[in-house]
């Protein structure tokens, strides 16, 4: 993500576009260091939001509805006397630094007019909002204060001058002529003359302000890589924002958002999914909105991720050991040759040796054999030693070939739950959390005691997707909907598909009589759920209900089948996204 420079001029203009002119109807402060301005302009009300969270320090309108504590912090209180009923008058952005100002006008208690600024400096984990006399340049507060021991440059305390944060020294391309990049150009091309490292996919960034990582890489990849057209970028990205041309987006990979912009970045990000919008403010709140649900998730599905992986590790291991252990029980035969060897030789053999070598009698070259012996036991001893190996080793088989087969599902239950792990939702946690303290795996004192009330009552319903022919597909979203849809649900002559040899979904297709696209489009989301996802041609198998069944005692989720048929597809997930009904 990049909330750079070229994102906050965007958000300005649109702000601007919106909300000079608007009343300030009520501040709050939901949190330490995040307000909510409601502004009322042109008949509608509009939430603006700041936040100067050191993790995600943002300005952008939102329709989001937040909780506000009891009693306002001292902040909101002094906002709230100074700008309630004010009207915003200008929203402005310093060069193309991440800095911006809102102007209010108001008047005083004598009915004077008096202007205030609303400074908020989008700067990582030193972002602030600054309350700001304009006509003495000093700060009446600040939303985090910043003293000398903090920063020995600027001191953020009321009645402290406020100046800006200092510059990095770089452009602002919007009043730079095209001379002085030829300049640049001039001096970089000279050390890359000199065979010093030039990162020409860096120019961008390391001269002009408000350039993020992200616009740098853009602007170097519509330059085809050659510095002699950088020039002509240069111009037509000069232009863009000149003219205010900005096409917001959001770009996600693997059905995760990873960056916003307010510029097409598409030439960057060939293997991207990219996501436009009509407005940079609902860009900005649909990413922040989705991440934060995102992290929310991740944290409450971090104990599972951490546990099942812990076990799915545990699982490997026991089931290296287990093949060694039966490559080992291979040897069987081997020490019952010895034993019969040693037994033949007795009479050669005496107590305190380490070793004898014999005729292998077995051997059609009748080679010599070198057996050891334990010099503690008398040949006899040593004799049976070797049988009662053999016969140990032996009987071992069958056991061993038993418990791989129980820890080969073992590890394939834990691979499904992983996936379902990376695809759920909040709900989808809580069932999967369910699943596995009814496993055993996973100790939870409250549902424990809980579980079986709630068993039915609290399950999702499947994922619901219609065909492009109007025809109902059904998708477990883990272990227990998957035996839930294909024992319970479905009925005997319906379709059930899932992924070749593939950790993933159980679907079914909830008609008797279906066309081909509804096969295909069911075997596109039966690949999208499952740890494939990302691939292309993947194996999917498809029979009847009535060909799977599920072992007696085997985990949730898991299932045999036969008569099946195998389809090969590519999942789209803008395509599959289409197809939801109940999302």
């Amino acid at each position: 993500m990049a909330f750079d420079g070229i994102v906050i001029r965007s958000v300005v203009h649109e702000l601007s576009e919106k909300l000079i002119g608007g009343r300030v109807d009520k501040i709050y402060q939901p949190l330490a260091k995040e307000l909510i301005i409601r502004i009322r302009t042109r008949g509608e009300n509009h939430q603006l939001f700041l936040s100067a969270d050191p993790t995600h320090p943002r300005i952008h309108l939102t329709q989001q509805k937040f909780i506000n504590p009891d009693i306002p912090p001292m902040f909101c209180m002094l906002l709230r006397k100074h700008l309630e009923n004010s009207h915003i008058k200008k929203i402005s952005q310093w060069n193309l630094e991440r800095i911006i100002t809102l102007e209010f006008e108001t008047t005083n208690e004598i009915g004077d007019p008096v202007t205030y600024w609303l400074i908020i400096e989008i700067m990582g984990r030193h972002s602030n909002i600054i309350f700001v006399n304009p006509e003495k340049k000093t700060i009446i507060d600040s939303i985090y204060h910043v003293n000398r021991q903090v920063n020995s440059y600027r001191e953020l305390l009321p009645g402290k001058d406020y100046f800006t944060p200092p510059s990095q020294d770089k452009l602002n391309m919007l009043a730079t002529p095209v001379e002085s990049i030829d300049q640049i150009l001039d001096s970089w091309k000279q050390q890359e003359s000199l065979n010093n490292t030039v990162e020409w996919d860096k120019f961008f960034l390391l001269n002009f302000q408000g350039v993020s990582p992200l616009i740098a890489k853009e602007l170097w990849a519509r330059t085809n890589k050659s510095p002699t057209n950088i020039i002509s970028v240069y111009k037509q990205f000069v232009t863009e924002l000149k003219e205010h041309n900005y096409k917001p987006c959001i770009v996600s990979q693997d059905k995760k958002f990873k960056h916003f912009s307010a510029l097409d970045v598409s030439n960057s990000q060939p293997n991207s999914d990219i996501q436009f919008y009509s407005s940079i403010n609902a860009c900005i709140e649909n990413f922040y909105t989705y991440r934060s649900h995102q992290i929310f998730v991740q944290r409450e599905a971090q104990d599972l991720l951490q546990k099942v992986v812990s076990l799915n590790k545990r699982a490997t291991t026991k089931l290296k050991k287990l093949k060694k252990s039966l490559q080992e029980a291979d040897e069987a035969e081997h020490y019952k040759l010895l034993g019969e060897l040693l037994t033949a030789n007795l009479y050669n053999t005496k107590r305190g040796l380490t070793n004898i070598k014999v005729v292998n009698y077995y051997d059609p070259e009748q080679a010599l054999i070198e057996i050891p012996l334990d010099p503690a036991k008398s040949p006899n001893e040593n004799a049976q030693s070797y049988f009662k190996k053999y016969n140990k080793q032996k009987n071992s088989v069958p056991k061993i070939n038993e418990q791989i087969e129980l820890t080969n599902k073992e590890i394939a239950y834990f691979e499904s739950i992983l996936q379902q792990l990376d695809n759920a939702e909040l709900p989808d946690v809580t069932e999967i959390r369910q699943e596995l303290i009814e496993e055993g795996y996973v100790i939870n004192k409250e549902q424990a005691a809980k579980k079986k009330k709630k068993a039915h009552k609290n399950t999702l319903e499947p994922l619901k997707f219609r065909s492009s022919t109007g025809l109902d597909i059904w998708v477990g979203r883990n272990n227990k909907q998957n035996d839930l849809l294909t024992t319970h649900i479905a009925s005997k002559n319906e379709t059930w598909l899932h992924t070749k040899d593939i950790p993933g979904s159980h679907v079914v297709i909830r008609h008797q009589d279906y066309d081909e696209q509804t096969l295909i489009e069911a075997a596109s989301i039966a690949a999208f759920y499952s740890k494939a996802r990302g691939s292309s041609q993947v194996p999917v198998d498809y029979t009847l209900v009535r060909n799977v069944k599920k072992p007696s005692g085997s985990k949730p989720g898991y299932v045999i089948y036969e008569q099946q048929k195998t389809l090969y597809v590519t999942p789209d997930e803008q395509f599959i996204k289409s197809l939801h009904t109940n999302v």
